[in-house]
């Protein structure tokens, strides 16, 4: 009020102050903090005078009010600080200051958490430096100026309050550091403050910093990798599969959503008019209501993190679905369309069909620190076979034909079997190799044949992977 008007207060700012105050009792109480602050300006900044109970007798009817919410709001808090789990996951003094930085500009700044002790002292020498500045000055001389004082008190006094209320009772998390959003209507209109009082001599200055902000607002909701949803902020690439998604999917097909390792991957399914289920808990067996979805469905996409491959894939062979197509296993996420038995799929993931009913699929390779790691999915329909079976991974230069380096791993029993190989490649010399695949009965040594699905080539060695180091 004091920004939009310096004059003195009628009785609409008086009933606003009166409304706020007691509206603090019924937020949560990291967000009711704001009434100390406001309580320590008030007392000691302030002179006493008739203007000084104009505001004064508002506050106090306001805690009076709010008390009747007290109850629930103190049962609230002993909650909290009972929670042990939550107190040995809180966040320290300088990593708040770092989130709260992330949080403040949507993740185009993102602070290590080293600074954060820093950036506190500097907190702590403004706050000594604008309430020095205070006392000196005459407490009764309130001019436009003082609005930005005003503000900036409050701003700095109430992170600083977050912080030492944190280390004392262990109470913000990562996920909770939505409860400091108190802070940022104060933050705007302090910064709407200082541009309204620029604007009187650089007119034309801020308004071109209006625009180029508003422009990088708009490319930073465009694309950036960060977003705030459901209350929590992180970077995540879900929304750009659901763009593909939304490119892909037809009129007749259902999205089966692996929900309950990230919620808020539904948040996004509010943009597009894709009908969805949603698969929860651990166990890969279809519910009655998956199983009516995947009926009234042709065409079955599923959505789920690359650990969850083998529970998903369980739960399509339990639908009588097949892997047809892939997207997006770049952004963190598989997304794959699950086609009906008699569907034509070109682009499935499996690569090779062995003798016996054994696929392999979802083949993938990746080289660090001179380690190469070959992870794959065998498939097969009776439950103990690959549990006698091994599948090699042979190295190999292509230039001589010579075996460098190996890799062998049991396949073991189940129906759908992923497996892992760690291959040494940190002593080969530069060049480019190759990655042959077989799969042998461990017992006898002898080796399946098999048909790759891309070439048609039917032996019982095949190229899994190249792959060259400089």
């Amino acid at each position: 009020r004091r920004v939009l008007a310096p004059g003195q207060p009628d009785w609409r700012s008086r009933a606003a102050l009166f409304a706020g105050i007691t509206g603090l009792f019924y937020t949560h109480y990291l967000s009711a903090l704001l009434l100390p602050v406001l309580v320590l300006l008030q007392v000691f900044l302030v002179a006493i005078s008739a203007r000084w109970w104009l505001a004064t007798v508002p506050v106090g009817l306001g805690v009076l009010a709010g008390s009747l919410q007290l109850p629930i709001f103190l049962e609230g808090v002993g909650q909290t600080l009972s929670n042990e789990k939550l107190h040995q996951s809180a966040l320290e003094a300088p990593e708040i200051i770092a989130q709260f930085v992330q949080y403040s500009t949507n993740g185009l700044l993102s602070p290590p958490a080293a600074l954060g002790n820093g950036l506190i002292v500097l907190l702590l020498l403004l706050l000594v430096g604008m309430t020095a500045h205070r006392l000196v000055l005459n407490r009764d001389a309130w001019r436009f100026s003082e609005s930005i004082w005003l503000l900036a008190f409050v701003v700095v006094s109430l992170l600083l309050l977050y912080i030492a209320v944190n280390e004392a009772f262990r109470l913000v998390t990562v996920r909770r550091m939505r409860y400091l959003i108190s802070l940022w209507p104060l933050m705007a209109t302090l910064a709407g403050t200082i541009l309204h009082r620029l604007a009187r001599r650089h007119a034309g200055l801020v308004a071109a910093a209006l625009a180029v902000w508003l422009l990088h607002g708009i490319n930073l909701a465009a694309n950036s990798d960060v977003r705030y949803e459901l209350g929590f902020f992180e970077q995540t690439k879900v929304h750009l599969l659901y763009r593909e998604l939304d490119r892909n999917i037809s009129e007749q097909d259902g999205l089966v959503l692996a929900a309950d390792w990230n919620p808020r991957t539904e948040f996004y399914l509010q943009n597009y008019e894709i009908p969805y289920t949603v698969v929860t808990g651990n166990t890969a067996s279809p519910t009655t209501e998956v199983k009516l979805f995947h009926t009234r469905h042709p065409g079955i996409w599923m959505l789920f993190q690359p650990a969850e491959l083998t529970r998903m894939e369980t739960l399509a062979s339990t639908l009588g679905r097949y892997p047809c197509r892939q997207i997006g296993k770049t952004h963190g996420f598989l997304l794959v369309y699950y086609s009906s038995p008699n569907e034509n799929c070109p682009d499935s993931p499996v690569q090779f069909e062995y003798e016996n009913g054994i696929e392999l699929a979802w083949p993938d390779a990746s080289i660090q620190d001179g380690i190469l790691h070959i992870n794959a999915l065998f498939r097969s329909r009776d439950d103990y076979l690959l549990a006698h079976y091994s599948l090699a991974l042979h190295v190999i230069d292509p230039r001589s034909g010579e075996r460098v380096a190996q890799g062998d791993v049991g396949v073991g029993p189940g129906s759908f079997v992923p497996v892992r190989s760690d291959i040494d490649i940190g002593a080969l010399p530069a060049g480019a190799y190759e990655v042959h695949v077989a799969l042998y009965d461990w017992q006898s040594g002898e080796r399946l044949n098999a048909r790759d699905l891309a070439t048609g080539e039917v032996s019982d060695m095949h190229v899994l992977h190249r792959f060259r180091i400089n």
